[in-house]
């Protein structure tokens, strides 16, 4: 974990946004850890160039990207990820032929694994790490496709359909899958970790652990490739999804996440929310937004402080929260 600061510094960074189909909110704080090391990306006008510009306006279609990046040893490489996981993510789709926008998983596969070369050779012995999880949402005329790349163990939900489905699961070292390829690149694990010290099996960055000269880059004891998963949704009904780092994850279940955000967007639409905030002199009486404002970023910090000084969680935190218009 590394050392931690006796009380939580609890200054937050937050902003929302959207487009026609979404409106987010994304916050950040540093708690109790002595540095903030997370990073996010909210690309919701992705300026593509024009020869996906011209695929999307054949498909009907729109994206938007959104990603979570928990940084180790530093916050080198999630700040590195938060500018070039994106355009990689693109150069790499405009490369391809494919009939639409990233419809496969090997390519965004491929744009993960280019990114960290990228890294390591821009770094050099730079120690630092991050896991990343991501969310892309591609909406056509009828649907709206969510497809998570992970990598690490920050983690992505999405509540749809009265239920909540978890849209990624951690790359922890004694997953079976994870600890016969860490054995298989000569790595070893105690005390859960990648030989002894790092506690996640996927990350980017963390190049003493992917010195294997026999090894492919998928293949090494820690890989930044992604696991990758879709879920379609309709056009109506209740749906959000969440993106946070594991700092959230590891005091609250995904179901318990959910549910905070459900009954805060319900007292946001009721109007108890912002009386409560008048109540806590958050807000004055005459500046109380209407029954129905809602606001994502309010929300967001919300359950940063919840976690932070409600379940005693001592890593960074960072949230975002996508709402389905």
């Amino acid at each position: 974990m590394g050392q931690t600061l006796d009380r939580p510094v609890t200054e937050k960074s937050t902003h929302t946004g959207g487009n026609q189909y979404l409106t987010y909110g994304c916050s950040s704080m540093q708690g109790y850890r002595v540095s903030m090391e997370d990073a996010h990306s909210t690309e919701t006008d992705i300026k593509f160039p024009e020869k996906l510009k011209k695929l999307l306006q054949e498909n009907k279609a729109d994206v938007s990207f959104f990603g979570v990046y928990d940084g180790h040893s530093g916050d080198g490489c999630a700040k590195f990820l938060s500018d070039a996981l994106l355009k990689k993510l693109i150069e790499h789709e405009e490369k391809k032929n494919n009939s639409k926008l990233f419809s496969d998983d090997k390519c965004i596969e491929d744009a993960f694994i280019d990114t960290d070369v990228v890294f390591e050779n821009k770094s050099g012995q730079n120690d630092s790490g991050s896991t990343a999880t991501t969310v892309i949402i591609r909406k056509d005329e009828d649907k709206i496709e969510l497809i998570c790349a992970n990598t690490g163990d920050s983690r992505s939900i999405l509540y749809a359909n009265d239920k909540t489905t978890a849209l990624s699961y951690d790359h922890k070292p004694m997953r079976d899958d994870e600890k016969a390829r860490i054995k298989n690149a000569g790595g070893y694990i105690e005390f859960g970790r990648v030989n002894g010290t790092l506690a996640v099996s996927r990350a980017f960055g963390d190049l003493l652990y992917k010195e294997n000269k026999q090894k492919s880059k998928r293949e090494q004891a820690v890989t930044a490739l992604p696991e990758i998963r879709r879920e379609v949704i309709g056009l109506s009904g209740e749906r959000f999804a969440v993106l946070a780092c594991d700092g959230i994850w590891d005091v609250m279940k995904n179901e318990e996440v959910a549910t905070f955000v459900r009954t805060l967007l319900k007292e946001q639409k009721s109007g108890e929310y912002w009386d409560k905030r008048v109540k806590q002199n958050k807000t004055s009486s005459e500046n109380k937004p209407k029954p129905g404002t809602i606001d994502l970023g309010l929300i967001c910090e919300d359950l940063l402080d919840h976690v932070v000084q409600d379940l005693d969680s001592k890593d960074n935190v960072s949230v975002i929260i996508v709402y389905f218009n």
